[in-house]
């Protein structure tokens, strides 16, 4: 449990200071230059012409959960200002400020009337959606000879990406302003202030665009570093960009009630590689100042570990990092992608010349598909193909393996599906032969022990005998009683309130819904309940989310010294200044696991400031299709690289001991449209090796305390109402000790629901499945779960008292 203080003044704390430091040094690590003609880095700057929305109004993350209140954040303008460089142009930065402000005027008036004509508050109905691109004429004169246009977009929780112009295509005025600057400038950069990808097709001519991405409170002050030589980029994509119809799930993305996942495993790169696809940029491109030769030395098998020393030579005139990847690419079978990633990493920064040597180790269980008909997970039989490169489409060749039968990995426990999902075969997809000058690898399948993935638990050792009426929360820290005494002591309606969020019983207005459902932490998300406060037993307190704590930046306590939702004249004012971190895709490509580890650890320091146990985050599904609203907490479009740097985050969240990490959203949650009553379709093989992947690997490599389950339902049953998906998967196979939570509100109606295809989840079959925490929490909640005790066959009470168990055992965790 958190012991915190609470700030009285509003003075900048150290924390901030060091904080924004930290940051500023690391996250340049994020951004790429898409195209690069070698006019940057400036040796000196004195002036500069400044255009584009995101000069003023730059955008530092997205919406919902995902939006941090900072205590100031510097926009472009203010960022070079400061470091005395003279912004030429502020004439046509006032005018389009003018045009900006009549614009978000008539967008919010025309939101709040479509709000209303749909029944939901407004506050929800506005999150997320972007402002139609605007129209206007402010003449453009040439002032200096350097001008950077930042392009921006904000998305967020609850709305999709449109494929119109001012989201993912340009604005006709973008375009006629960067054609019309790029041609009058001598050092012209095009700065792209964007969570993830946009259609730049108009804009062949522009030979220098930097993707700066939306790097959180640092977010301007990295752009200034970069442009004058102080910092560089070394980032990659975690993502494929290419044209937006070329994406096989453009085709039913969005749909509002059944979005069938036809493409099946081909998600990305998997697609566009496989199917020899054009592309714009592929995944893991990313240029820096400086270029890089890879030299890979002799390759070594042990067992079933592969050994792969690399020399990465910086060629060029300025300091950088690379990213080493390294894909194994099979000749195909039906259903299967032509390469995947297999492993990565970053050099240190290397000055021009220098040489560092790389050591790679790849586990071949890597290698591992998922079999639908044998339930298992194999390397089967074949050539694979080695190869070592800095993205997906230059990969050096530099070993064959050779697997001469197939090899089980894991044998698991098959899960039900669909009965038919038609997706697109490979049988003519792009293969690769064995290239016969390499050296070949000869795998012994003697090198792996099959793992049993439906091993039993701990579980069936819980005991819950009544011993004593009495027990209390104390006794069991005292160890004078076990947390099975205390679970075994309570009734249905106490072991109810367990597995239900803390909530208001005679209030749920909106600001529970949006995240502000704590007593106790000022714009917290939630708590447990408060009801066992005769059994002593405490609350743990959680806030969001994906980009540093989520919480409000001034607050007031009532006379039960409660957290007040309003400001009352006279009272004492305390204080809540938290740090933005950069958003999950800008984390993901700086393909720095060290980097993330610290923006974890950053985290979990003003967790301790605050008051705060359990962080809502790593955010980690898979970046599906760019029409997603909320993929910019999401790290990629690939399994391993999501995998990896969600463990990396939650290892420095989890850092310090008592807080806990949340890994959501469990499980292939891809769109924002109709969130909490869409079916996503896809068969088991798509849903093991591509939406399931990432959380085995971050589970495996961190431990999460708590998981949350999504809104939407899986081949027709509400993921967190499906026993298969969590008993099954999530803790026999995976080995999830901790907690299970529903993802806010999932379980509650709202107006229209009734008209809606699927309903909303159910109260006691999210216990019934093993999702043991409901959040926030109604009345409606507890009704639920005590209803389905009554009916045994729906609910039965060791059910409820192992759920309950799963809450007390976090809250004794949290509290030693």
């Amino acid at each position: 449990m958190s012991e915190f203080k609470r700030i009285k003044t509003k003075s900048i704390q150290e924390y901030e200071i060091l904080h924004k430091k930290q940051l500023r040094e690391l996250a340049p690590e994020s951004t790429l230059f898409l195209r690069r003609s070698g006019k940057f880095p400036l040796a000196g700057i004195n002036e500069i012409a400044l255009y584009g929305s995101g000069v003023r109004h730059t955008v530092k993350g997205g919406t919902g959960s995902g939006n941090v209140n900072v205590r100031k954040f510097n926009n472009i303008e203010d960022v070079f200002e400061a470091e005395n460089v003279k912004v030429l142009n502020k004439a046509w930065l006032d005018s389009f400020d003018e045009v900006l402000q009549k614009g978000k005027v008539k967008f919010e008036a025309s939101l709040r009337k479509e709000a209303e004509a749909n029944g939901i508050p407004f506050e929800l109905y506005a999150m997320g959606k972007g402002m139609p691109a605007l129209d206007y004429e402010i003449p453009l004169e040439k002032k200096g000879s350097t001008a950077i246009y930042v392009l921006s977009r904000v998305s967020g929780e609850f709305s999709d990406r449109e494929n119109i112009e001012g989201d993912i295509k340009l604005s006709s005025n973008e375009i006629s302003e960067i054609t019309k600057l790029n041609q009058l400038y001598d050092n012209f950069l095009l700065v792209l202030n964007t969570s993830s990808f946009i259609d730049l097709s108009p804009l062949s001519a522009v030979k220098d665009i930097l993707l700066l991405g939306q790097l959180g409170i640092v977010t301007s002050e990295v752009l200034y570093d970069i442009l004058v030589g102080k910092a560089y980029p070394s980032g990659k994509l975690t993502s494929t960009w290419a044209n937006l119809a070329d994406y096989p799930s453009t085709k039913t993305f969005g749909s509002q009630d059944d979005t069938v996942y036809n493409e099946g495993v081909f998600v990305g790169y998997r697609y566009f590689d496989t199917f020899n696809r054009p592309v714009v940029f592929p995944f893991g491109y990313g240029l820096g100042y400086t270029d890089f030769e890879i030299k890979v030395d002799p390759i070594t098998l042990e067992q079933k570990s592969v050994h792969i020393p690399v020399k990465v030579i910086n060629q060029g005139d300025f300091a950088g990092k690379e990213v080493v990847q390294v894909y194994v690419a099979q000749k195909q079978a039906n259903h299967n992608y032509y390469q995947k990633l297999v492993a990565f990493k970053k050099s240190q920064a290397l000055a021009p010349g220098e040489t560092e040597q790389v050591n790679i180790e790849l586990d071949l269980t890597q290698l591992a598909t998922y079999d639908e008909a044998k339930s298992a997970w194999e390397i089967k039989q074949g050539n694979y193909l080695l190869k070592v490169g800095n993205q997906s489409r230059d990969g050096q060749a530099v070993a064959n393996l050779l697997v001469e039968e197939d090899i089980l990995i894991e044998q698991v426990k098959g899960i039900k599906t669909t009965d038919f999902v038609e997706e697109i075969k490979s049988e003519t997809a792009k293969g690769e032969q064995v290239t016969n000058d390499l050296v070949t690898l000869k795998v012994n399948p003697a090198s792996f022990t099959p793992l049993d993935g439906y091993s039993e638990n701990d579980e069936k050792e819980l005991v819950f005998e009544k011993k004593n009426a009495n027990v209390t929360f104390d006794q069991v820290m005292k160890n004078e009683a076990s947390l099975q005494d205390l679970v075994a002591s309570l009734s249905d309606t106490e072991l109810a309130y367990l597995c239900v969020g803390n909530f208001n019983e005679n209030s749920q207005s909106i600001a529970e819904i949006v995240g502000d459902a704590s007593t106790v932490i000022a714009g917290g998300a939630g708590e447990t309940t408060k009801k066992l406060s005769d059994k002593k037993v405490p609350q743990i307190n959680m806030a969001d989310g994906p980009a540093g704590l989520r919480i409000n930046q001034v607050y007031q306590l009532d006379k039960n010294q409660s957290v007040s939702k309003e400001l009352v004249p006279g009272r004492e004012n305390y204080y809540q200044f938290t740090t933005a971190i950069p958003i999950g895709t800008s984390l993901a490509q700086s393909w720095n696991l060290e980097f993330v580890n610290i923006c974890g650890k950053i985290i979990s320091t003003e967790m301790s400031i605050f008051g705060v146990d359990i962080m809502l985050t790593p955010a980690m599904n898979i970046q599906r299709s760019p029409l997603c609203g909320r993929n910019f907490e999401y790290y990629s479009e690939d399994p391993y690289v999501s995998g990896k740097m969600a463990a990396a985050l939650i290892n420095g969240i989890q850092s310090i001991k008592g807080h806990s990490a949340t890994l959501k959203h469990y499980a292939a949650y891809n769109q924002e449209t109709n969130r909490m009553h869409s079916n996503s379709i896809l068969s088991e093989k798509a849903l093991r090796e591509i939406y399931l992947k990432a959380f085995q690997i971050a589970i495996k490599e961190s431990a999460p305390a708590t998981i949350m389950t999504s809104y939407n339902l899986i081949n027709g049953i509400h993921t967190a109402n499906d026993y298969e998906l969590i008993h099954n998967i999530l803790r026999k196979e995976f080995g999830f000790k901790g907690l299970v939570m529903s993802d806010w509100l999932t379980t509650t109606s709202f107006p229209g629901d009734d008209l809606k295809k699927y309903p909303i989840s159910s109260s006691s079959l999210c216990i019934k499945a093993g999702n043991d925490l409901i959040m926030p929490g109604t009345k409606e909640d507890i009704e639920g779960i005590l209803a389905g005790l009554r009916q045994k066959h729906e609910l039965t009470l060791r059910d409820l008292q192992v759920s309950a168990y799963r809450v007390l055992k976090l809250i004794y965790d949290t509290s030693r």
